[in-house]
C-alpha cells in the first residue's frame, strides 16, 4: 500500500508546502513494514516602509522525518513492534525593526537532529488480560546560533519585566540522550470492571535526571452502551535541548516539571433508529503542577514574530500551577449520511507567583466547536466548524498582570472536497477556507509612543483575516 499527500500554499511573500509519503509492506501473513516520509518547509519574507519606519523580516522553517517500522505477531498471543526514526528541524530566523520603538537586530539559526530507536511488545494471554512494555532510546543534538541587539525608544520597568542586555548573543550545541522503559498491564477484575496499571522510567543526561511515573485507570460498563471512567498518574516533563530558551538569555537546560493528573469521565451510547443524538461523554479533570519552568511572556500581544524584542516581554516564576475543569461531547446525525458533533469546556487554567493566584496566559473559561460533516452526492463532501472561545487575558499598562480580557474570539472555518477514481487509485482535491466571514479577532496590543512622544498608544492587533489553501492528495 502506498500513500502520497502534498499541499503547496503560495503567495507574493508566504510560501508553504509539504509532502508526505507512507509505504506498508506485507512480509508473508504476519509481519507487516512501514516506511513514512515527511518533508515540510514555510518561508516568509516581509518587508514594510511608512512614514520613515522600516521593517524586515524572514522566516524560514524547513523539515525532514523519516520512519521505519516493523510489526510481527510471534506465537500467536505475543505482537512486537520495532521503530528507527530520523528528525531534523531547521530554522532561519532574522528581523530588523526601526520604528517608533527603537531599532532592533536578530539573527537566529537553529538545527535539530534527533534519532530514535523504540521496541513495544504486547502480550495477551486472553481477551482479558493485556501486558505491555516497552522502551525508547532518543540521541538529540541541537545546535544554536543567536544574537540580537537592542537599541529601544523606550523601556518598561517593574518587577515583573525580563532583564535585557543591549546585546544578547549564544553560540553553541546541546547534545543528550534520553532513555525511556516502560510496563503496563490491563486485566478484568470482574465481567464489566477493567483495571489498568502503569509505571515509566526515564534517564536523561541533560539535565541528570532519574524520574519515575506511575499511573493507574479502571473503566466499569454497567451496561453495553455505558462506561465510567477514572485514571491518575504523574507525569514528568522534561527540557528537551532544543527548546533552550537562548533568546530571553537562558544557557542551561531546567528541571522537570512534575504534573499530576486526575480525570473521570462518562460515555453514553444510544442506539435507537433514527436518533439525533447518538453518543454523550462527560469529563471532570485536573491537573496539578510542580516545580514549573521559568518561562518568558509578552503581556500584551501574545504571538509575535520576535517576542524576545518586544517591550511588553516579562519574565514568569510561578511557584505552581492547575487546570481544572468539565468537557462534554455530543455527537449525532442528520440523516442516514451527515454528521455533527458539539464540544463545550468549561476551564480554569491557573499559576501561584509571589503569593497570588492569577489565570495563565491562554486561559479560557468558555470554549464551544460546533462540527457538521455533510456529504453531498457520491463525490463531494463539506466540512463545517464554528469556533468559539473566552478572550485570553492581558495585562493593562501600569496594571495587574492578566488581570483584563480580550473580546472574546470566535470563526467559521470550511472545507470542501472532492474524490476522483482513477485506475490504480484516488485523487482528492480539497479547498480550506478558515474565518469565512472575516472576523477581526484581536490578538493582544501593540505597544508604542505617540507622534508627540508625550504617551503610550495601544492600538489592536488581529488575527488573519480570511485564509485560503488549497490541497491534493493521491492514493494508490
Amino acid at each position: 500500500f502506498l500513500d502520497l499527500a502534498g499541499r503547496a500554499i503560495g503567495s507574493e511573500n508566504p510560501a508553504l508546502w509539504d509532502l508526505l509519503a507512507k509505504l506498508e509492506l506485507w512480509l508473508g501473513e504476519s509481519q507487516l513494514l512501514g516506511i513514512r516520509v515527511l518533508a515540510a518547509a514555510d518561508d516568509l519574507d516581509f518587508e514594510e516602509r511608512e512614514d520613515g519606519g522600516f521593517k524586515r523580516l524572514q522566516n524560514d522553517y524547513d523539515d525532514r522525518y523519516a520512519w521505519l517500522r516493523h510489526q510481527g505477531i510471534l506465537r500467536g498471543s505475543l505482537l512486537v513492534e520495532s521503530g528507527l526514526s530520523w528528525t531534523r528541524i531547521t530554522r532561519d530566523r532574522n528581523g530588523t525593526e526601526t520604528d517608533d520603538k527603537g531599532s532592533f537586530d536578530v539573527a537566529d539559526e537553529r538545527r535539530t537532529d534527533v534519532a530514535a530507536l523504540s521496541q513495544t511488545w504486547s502480550l495477551a494471554p486472553n481477551a482479558k488480560h493485556l501486558l505491555r512494555w516497552g522502551g525508547q532510546l532518543r540521541d538529540y543534538d541541537a545546535a544554536f546560533d543567536y544574537r540580537n541587539r537592542i537599541d529601544p525608544e523606550f523601556e518598561l520597568e517593574g518587577s515583573w519585566t525580563a532583564t535585557r542586555g543591549e546585546e544578547n548573543a549564544y553560540r553553541g550545541d546541546q547534545r543528550s540522550r534520553h532513555t525511556e522503559v516502560w510496563i503496563s498491564d490491563r486485566f478484568a477484575l470482574r465481567e464489566a470492571l477493567t483495571v489498568e496499571l502503569g509505571v515509566r522510567y526515564d534517564r536523561h543526561e541533560l539535565p541528570d535526571e532519574a524520574l519515575w511515573s506511575p499511573r493507574a485507570s479502571l473503566a466499569w460498563s454497567p451496561t453495553p452502551a455505558s462506561v465510567l471512567r477514572a485514571s491518575w498518574g504523574q507525569f514528568r516533563q522534561s527540557q528537551r535541548p532544543f527548546e533552550l530558551q537562548v533568546e530571553d538569555g537562558l544557557a542551561t537546560l531546567a528541571a522537570a516539571e512534575l504534573a499530576r493528573h486526575g480525570v473521570i469521565g462518562w460515555e453514553q451510547l444510544f442506539d435507537r433508529p433514527g436518533a439525533v443524538l447518538r453518543a454523550l461523554r462527560l469529563e471532570l479533570f485536573d491537573r496539578r503542577i510542580r516545580n514549573p519552568r521559568v518561562r518568558f511572556e509578552n503581556a500584551l500581544e501574545q504571538l509575535n514574530t520576535l517576542p524576545e524584542i518586544e517591550p511588553d516581554r516579562i519574565r514568569i516564576v510561578p511557584h505552581t500551577g492547575s487546570a481544572r475543569g468539565v468537557e462534554a461531547v455530543l455527537r449525532g446525525a442528520l440523516g442516514t449520511r451527515a454528521d455533527w458533533w458539539i464540544v463545550y469546556s468549561y476551564a480554569r487554567s491557573t499559576e501561584e507567583i509571589d503569593g497570588r493566584t492569577t489565570p495563565r496566559q491562554t486561559d479560557q473559561p468558555h470554549a464551544l466547536s460546533l462540527n457538521l460533516n455533510l456529504p453531498a452526492g457520491s463525490d463531494w463532501h463539506f466540512h463545517f466548524a464554528w469556533r468559539y472561545h473566552t478572550g485570553w487575558p492581558t495585562m493593562p499598562v501600569l496594571g495587574l498582570r492578566n488581570s483584563e480580557r480580550l473580546p472574546v474570539y470566535h470563526r467559521l472555518d470550511l472545507r470542501a472536497s472532492r474524490s476522483f477514481k482513477l485506475r490504480g487509485g484516488e485523487l482528492e482535491l480539497f479547498f480550506d477556507v478558515q474565518n469565512v466571514y472575516n472576523r477581526e479577532n484581536v490578538a493582544g496590543y501593540d505597544l508604542g509612543i505617540d507622534d508627540d512622544g508625550a504617551g503610550i498608544t495601544l492600538p489592536e492587533e488581529h488575527w488573519p483575516g480570511i485564509f485560503p489553501s488549497v490541497g491534493i492528495s493521491f492514493e494508490f
